[in-house]
């Protein structure tokens, strides 16, 4: 019964290891796609957009890196 106990533990260890990598990828993930969609939105005003053009560029992005998420889950 021991042994079992042991090798049950191990394995939530290994679900826990691999749930938190998990994490850390999407977290880095998203980290890096927002700091991409500011620059664009930052973009858009310095070529002379207006708000509402480059907030509907920023949506088009965000719900793209959501669509993304979505896929790597």
């Amino acid at each position: 019964m021991v042994f079992w106990d042991v090798i049950k533990y191990k394995i939530e260890d290994l679900q826990h290891d691999h749930y938190l990598s998990q994490v850390k990828e999407r977290e880095e993930y998203y980290k890096n796609h927002v700091e991409e969609a500011l620059k664009k939105d930052s973009e858009c005003f310095e070529k002379g957009g207006d708000k509402v053009d480059c907030s509907a560029a920023m949506r088009i992005a965000a719900g793209e890196r959501n669509r993304r998420m979505l896929e790597i889950k």
